[in-house]
Formats: structure tokens, sequence, C-alpha cells
């Protein structure tokens, strides 16, 4: 083997290596299954669902956010405001079942790229989960640290998913 495609090789393996390490925390999530459920039937991508859940609660299905600037709370995985369950008809009481939760966080994420149209993207998106998208319409003002770290894991479960393969349930 000539020493160029020798250092390929080398380069490749270490890169997979170093791929497989860097996600190896964002294989499996203890809601994989409901995630994939529920993205399928809202045509969302669930590795969104795992990000969002990932940094809002780290996936505790019992948190509950301090009082926020509007007096409200955020309740469970996906941290769903209790205004913002009201406003979709939704029952705050049932937001820490993780079920309920992450399809109230699905139903709002649906609604938000409808409302987004032209201007939705992925950052768009994830600015609008947690700044509600008439913040981002009218004043296109976010918290970019929030896009970051959501992007980052969203990336890092996709990631895991071409270094891994498919999850399984």
């Amino acid at each position: 083997m000539s020493t160029a495609r020798g250092e390929l090789v080398l380069t490749l393996a270490v890169s997979a290596a170093a791929a497989t390490l860097l996600v190896a925390d964002y294989r499996k999530t203890p809601f994989d299954a409901l995630f994939d459920d529920v993205a399928r039937r809202r045509t969302l991508p669930a590795d969104l669902l795992r990000a969002l859940a990932r940094h809002e609660s780290r996936f505790r299905a019992d948190a509950v956010s301090g009082e926020n600037t509007n007096k409200t709370r955020d309740y469970g995985l996906m941290q769903v405001n209790e205004a913002t369950a009201r406003a979709l008809g939704r029952d705050v009481r049932r937001l820490l079942e993780p079920a309920y939760n992450v399809e109230t966080a699905a139903e709002l994420l649906v609604r938000l790229r409808r409302e987004l149209g032209p201007l939705w993207s992925l950052h768009t998106w994830i600015a609008s989960y947690n700044a509600g998208s008439p913040a981002i319409k009218r004043h296109g003002v976010f918290n970019a640290a929030y896009v970051a770290s959501v992007s980052w894991h969203h990336t890092l479960y996709q990631l895991a998913g071409l270094v891994a393969g498919p999850r399984s349930g």
C-alpha cells in the first residue's frame, strides 16, 4: 500500500473512531420509541424532538421550571409552557405525562412551521420554539445560545444515526 493511501486509510479510521466516541452519548434516549412515533405521525424530525428534550429537561419527564417572567412555568420532557399549552387547547395537568408532553410540543412545532412560512429554517424553528414565532417575526430577537445548543444536539443525534445505524425502539 502506498504511503499516501495508508495515511488516508489511517485518517479515515481515526475520524470514524472519533465520530463514534463523540456521538456515544447520543445513541439512545429513554424515549426513542415515543419520539419516533410522534415524529412519524406529525411529519417532524425525530432527532429534533430528541435534541429539544435533551436541552430542555435532560430527558426528565418530571421537570418543572421555576417561574418565568410572565408568571408561568414549563413542564415535562419538552418543557412546554403552561400558557402555550392552554393556547393549544391542551390540559396543563397532563404535561408531566411523557406522551402527552411530546405530543403537545409536536403540535406546537407543526404550528410554528406553518406560521413561519417563508421565514422557516431549522434555526428559526428552534428559536420560535423557545421564544414564540411572533417574537421572531416582529423583532428577529432570539436566544442564540439556545439555538446553538439545540442545533448541536440535533446534529449529534443525526450523526449518531449515521455512525451506528437506525435506533431500535
